[in-house]
């Protein structure tokens, strides 16, 4: 295996038949609609922050947001921008969670359970997405 520079990499693993889901978003498509945001919150039985979502924009992620879009500015235009948990293949939140409130799915979806988690906000710490919010 290489690494971005070409060198040889020693420490590197071999990943083998992972059949895990993936979504794969073009962002040059993304009009800011936020219907993505939506279909999370409805999918996952997430409750919407704000009735009046159309007063501000809502760019944070949280316990009941778990998908967002930032709008970037460049010189090219406005840019939108789709944060939302990226499923890694090791999740370093999953292995900083004490209690197991996070998993790893067999489909490699990180999943949250409410219920479990203490609020100790290690994973958090761990994430290094920043994507864990409370």
């Amino acid at each position: 295996m290489i690494d971005e520079t070409g060198s040889h990499v020693e420490h590197a693993k071999k990943i083998e038949n992972i059949r895990q889901m993936a979504i794969l978003t073009d962002v040059t498509k993304c009009i800011g609609c936020e219907q993505c945001v939506e279909a999370c919150q409805e999918t996952n039985h997430l409750r919407p922050e704000q009735p009046w979502r159309w007063l501000r924009r809502l760019t944070d992620l949280s316990a009941a947001r778990w998908t967002t879009i930032v709008e970037l500015r460049t010189e090219k235009g406005r840019r939108f921008v789709r944060r939302q948990c990226r499923h890694c293949l090791e999740p370093a939140c999953v292995e900083a969670c004490i209690v197991g409130a996070l998993q790893k799915t067999p489909t490699g979806a990180v999943s949250y359970d409410a219920d479990i988690c203490i609020d100790c906000r290690y994973c958090m710490v761990a994430c290094p997405w920043e994507i864990p919010k409370y």
